[in-house]
């Protein structure tokens, strides 16, 4: 078919060099079978999408009112440059950049384990649970044999000082179970209400446990384990039947010789001892020139005419067995307001002798202060809550004595300080 226009026929165009396509680009001599195989290409996709082909004057496809993203491929040599409208030609693998796909987890049935590899990723741990069995095992034949040597001996043999206890809790083997955790639930409240929360306590782990249940804070226990030295660097130690096989009797009475109080009897007697860090002997010398102290104090309130003291009141301060902290509140409460001191007490029966007394009982009211007895209970409580440090009571309340009188208790806790009021 004759060509009707009157302008010379188009030479052969190259894939990718019409209109739309990138410009300026250096396109590859190929073969010429090849070209027409790619324009033949290039015209089916054309006359797919309805755009008008005539034969030797080919028509320019209709621009869309927005051109498609597109992704640009880059030229290489020995490849055709970029097509428009693009069309599938395979690409090299190495032109395109990397892409990072993470990895789907796809729920796939878990393969049968083989016994011969399980057996050897669980080796080492089964051969420490072996190697544990059989330290268990060692360990309660060896508490066995100890067991039924202790039992040969009778009841009432003494162990050396320093010999190692037998397995068990703090009570010896023919006290139930209930009566020891009944001592030691008593001996945990008596440590829990009147020792101080700040200083370190020794116990084994039954008392400790104990302890902590009472209330005493857990990071001021230390636990005694079997065959450990002496707690020397803690203050108080409860002495349970099984710190005193640990030990020996004679080992805490020089370590701790100074008592606070007995709690149960029998097999079960608990005891809670103040530790001398250096010894009996030194702690003795310490005593006895802390009651020097103590006694010239109580000699110095007796003279305050504003405080009024009973005759044993008198006594015990006189002899020097009155707690500093004591001395030091009463002296300032009664430079405000007249006081009477009606007797003092210790905080628990079977103390040492040189334990001081800790609680002081006043009258609820003096007639010399001239107050009623509402203001007179609000003085003391707000004077007493102002103390501060060391002076800040442990009780100040109103309460019972032991003979049914109406008193105000003023309580400091254990230990009582040494050297306090200096000289």
């Amino acid at each position: 078919m004759a060509n009707e226009s009157p302008a010379p026929p188009l030479a052969r165009r190259i894939p990718g060099a019409a209109r739309g396509g990138p410009e300026n680009s250096t396109v590859p001599v190929l073969p010429d079978a090849l070209l027409e195989r790619m324009q033949a290409a290039v015209t089916a996709a054309r006359a797919a999408r309805g755009d008008r082909v005539e034969t030797g004057r080919p028509q320019q496809p209709a621009r869309p009112a927005a051109a498609p993203a597109r992704t640009e491929v880059p030229v290489s040599a020995g490849q055709p440059g970029q097509l428009w409208p693009p069309t599938t030609v395979p690409q090299p693998r190495t032109a395109l950049p990397p892409v990072v796909v993470a990895p789907v987890p796809v729920a796939t049935p878990a393969p049968p384990k083989r016994p011969g590899r399980t057996a050897r990723s669980r080796g080492p741990r089964v051969a420490g649970v072996a190697a544990l069995a059989v330290i268990v095992i060692a360990a309660g034949v060896t508490a066995a044999a100890l067991s039924a040597r202790g039992s040969s001996k009778s009841p009432g043999s003494a162990r050396p000082a320093g010999s190692p206890p037998s397995p068990g809790t703090s009570a010896s083997p023919q006290t139930s179970p209930s009566q020891a955790a009944e001592t030691a639930s008593i001996a945990a409240r008596w440590v829990d209400a009147q020792v101080n929360h700040d200083v370190i306590v020794a116990c084994d782990k039954a008392m400790c446990d104990a302890l902590a249940a009472a209330g005493f804070p857990g990071r001021h226990l230390k636990h005694i384990w079997p065959n450990a030295p002496y707690p020397s660097h803690a203050q108080i130690i409860v002495d349970t039947p099984l710190v005193d096989r640990q030990f020996g009797s004679d080992r805490n009475a020089e370590m701790a010789p100074q008592v606070l109080a007995r709690l149960g009897s029998g097999d079960t007697a608990t005891t809670i001892r103040i530790i001398a860090p250096h010894g009996a002997a030194k702690l003795g010398e310490q005593l006895k020139a802390n009651q020097r102290q103590l006694s010239a104090g109580g000699a110095g309130l007796l003279k305050n005419r504003h405080i009024t003291a009973s005759a044993i009141a008198r006594k015990v301060l006189l002899a020097g067995r009155v707690d500093p902290r004591l001395i030091v509140v009463l002296t300032a409460v009664a430079s405000v307001h007249p006081i009477n001191i009606i007797s003092f007490s210790l905080n628990a029966a079977d103390t040492s002798p040189g334990i001081q007394y800790r609680t002081a009982n006043l009258a609820p009211n003096d007639p010399a202060a001239h107050m009623s007895g509402t203001d007179y209970l609000k003085f003391l409580l707000t004077a007493l809550g102002a103390e501060p440090g060391i002076y800040h009571p442990l009780i100040a309340a109103t309460t019972k004595s032991s003979t049914g009188q109406s008193v105000f208790r003023i309580t400091y806790s254990a230990p009582s300080p040494l050297n306090l009021l200096g000289g």
